[in-house]
């Protein structure tokens, strides 16, 4: 049944509605300290009833809906195999603080195999659905949209955000010993990570899928909450908990806008690498 265009965009509000409904209580069930056995089943459950929707959409010839469903799929499928490796204990979670060089260590091995088991479905649907457009550096002289070109204030922002981070690293006593050296190196192949796999994940690929069916301004937005709603149960080191999640959505919107503007990942990764960064640093303090 067609719906009418006048009632179009309240039907895209139900359904973006809908998707980060879909999004919360899937996270909220894979991102707790524990990954119980009924936790991993309801999730296992929740991936099949996302799949039998895209099912649906491609015999309906919605391809666009399809795209969006096998996108959050892949997604939840990487966090869920991660989940599966928490529950026998063979990784940890979160993946943040560590007392020893080796430990630290470990985590990055941890972080390495979570960042594959997300990158690897989501990048593979990327492909097969060609979603792929915002997966280059970008163009960050996008003076043919504006009055003035926005350039400079992006490389500034850029200098700025990781001045701090050099000088948080610089005040945390790091480059003084070997071992710190050591904590510093791990930290940043740590913070890159993040940085690039969540661009990928969030700006690069879920972002073009949103875009092609709720339109550019839509799917910033969408992407955002779901980039959000990911994070509901890691930020316990920061207080008050909203505002580390106002603040998470602000980030979301940002590097999505900046993204669309450039046509590309590159500047939030960046920036986005710093940032974590900074928090690795508060980390290892």
């Amino acid at each position: 049944m067609m719906i009418p265009r006048v009632m179009q965009p309240v039907s895209k509000l139900f359904e973006g509605l809908f998707l980060v409904l879909i999004v919360y209580i899937f996270v909220n069930f894979n991102t707790r300290a524990t990954a119980s056995a009924w936790q991993l089943l309801v999730s296992f459950e929740i991936i099949c009833f996302i799949l039998a929707l895209s099912w649906l959409f491609s015999r309906k010839g919605l391809a666009k809906q399809k795209g969006i469903l096998a996108t959050l799929a892949s997604l939840f499928f990487g966090l869920w195999l991660f989940n599966i490796f928490r529950h026998f204990d063979i990784v940890r979670w979160p993946l943040n603080r560590a007392e020893y060089l080796s430990d630290y260590a470990t985590l990055l091995v941890y972080h390495l195999t979570f960042s594959m088991l997300i990158l690897l479905p989501v990048l593979n649907t990327g492909r097969i659905f060609r979603l792929m457009e915002y997966l280059r550096p970008g163009n960050w002289r996008i003076k043919e949209h504006f009055r003035a070109d926005p350039f400079p204030i992006l490389l500034l922002i850029a200098i700025l955000t990781w001045s701090w981070s050099i000088f948080v690293v610089y005040r945390s006593g790091l480059l003084t010993s070997p071992t710190g050296i050591g904590f510093l190196v791990i930290a940043l192949c740590k913070a890159f990570l993040t940085g690039l796999s969540e661009e990928i994940c969030f700006r690069g690929v879920l972002q073009k899928a949103f875009s092609g069916y709720f339109g550019p301004f839509r799917a910033i937005v969408l992407q955002s909450f779901c980039y959000m709603l990911f994070h509901i149960h890691l930020g316990a080191a920061f207080s008050p908990k909203v505002l580390f999640l106002l603040g998470v959505w602000l980030l979301g919107l940002a590097f999505g806008i900046i993204t669309r503007m450039t046509s590309g990942i590159g500047w939030a990764v960046a920036v986005h690498t710093a940032l974590d960064v900074v928090v690795e640093c508060g980390n290892i303090s």
